[in-house]
């Protein structure tokens, strides 16, 4: 709230208003609406930002140039100005050069010669085609949501929460991260499960998900992955050291078997 005497200042100070000699006011009749130009100054949460800072590793996208050398802020691909809103695909990381259009050279030499404009529709579309395969996968992780924690149907919030992670997330990481707070039976799981993918964003998935033929490489072969191999090498007439550097079948791991399965089933096709 202002006082009447602060606001026609205001206005005064503006234009919009005339002052007459006899200390009446009178609209400026100079000014037409095309003239005015109004700026929306956007806020975007602290959280959300570091969402965004996150997702793009801290990197430019516009230029590939990252901190300290320069400062990161928060960009619109499709302008507000256009129609562009705060949601999370709409908003990318920039450095304030790239942000204010002073870095066009910078921009066109990361980007293979595009202006900032057309990069930015390359991202919405790569952005796009992402997100469309992850919505592919919905009715797969409510399944995996309800199955993990033992429902016949979600709460208005998990649906909720499934929608908001699959806009950030790969669909593997929300499985896991539900499933380990299903297992520890935490009460409040959804927000146990957005500090985990949070965590995760910031610090890198942990290695089953990031290179899940780690964890196979680790792991012994099973008795009947070793049964099928065998079955698979007498029917194509070899012996196991003549396909594998391993000539024990105790020696074989599950990622060894994997492999060996997929090329002794093509052998025996071809």
């Amino acid at each position: 709230m202002v006082s009447q005497k602060i606001y026609v200042e205001k206005l005064n100070k503006l234009k919009l208003l005339l002052v007459n000699p006899n200390q009446s006011l009178i609209i400026n009749t100079t000014l037409q609406v095309s003239m005015l130009e109004v700026e929306n100054v956007r806020k975007i949460s602290p959280s959300l930002r570091v969402d965004i800072f996150q997702r793009d590793n801290h990197t430019c996208q516009y230029c590939g140039r990252t901190p300290p050398d320069i400062k990161l802020v928060i960009d619109h691909l499709i302008p507000v100005a256009q129609g562009g809103n705060d949601d999370f695909e709409n908003l990318v990381t920039s450095c304030e050069e790239c942000n204010s259009g002073k870095s066009a050279k910078l921009i066109k030499d990361f980007t293979g010669g595009s202006s900032k404009e057309e990069w930015s529709k390359q991202i919405r579309a790569k952005r796009v085609s992402l997100l469309r395969e992850r919505r592919k996968r919905l009715d797969e992780i409510r399944q995996c949501w309800m199955e993990l924690l033992g429902r016949k149907s979600l709460l208005e919030k998990d649906n909720t929460a499934i929608h908001n992670f699959i806009e950030r997330y790969e669909v593997d990481w929300i499985i896991a991260a539900i499933g380990i707070a299903a297992r520890k039976g935490i009460q409040h799981y959804v927000n146990y499960t957005a500090a985990i993918l949070k965590n995760w964003a910031k610090d890198g998935p942990p290695e089953y998900l990031s290179n899940p033929d780690a964890g196979l490489a680790k792991k012994p072969a099973t008795p009947k992955q070793i049964t099928y191999i065998a079955s698979l090498l007498e029917r194509a007439g070899l012996n196991l050291n003549e396909v594998c550097d391993k000539a024990d079948f105790d020696l074989l791991t599950m990622l060894d078997a994997r492999n060996l399965i997929s090329a002794l089933t093509q052998e025996v096709d071809d």
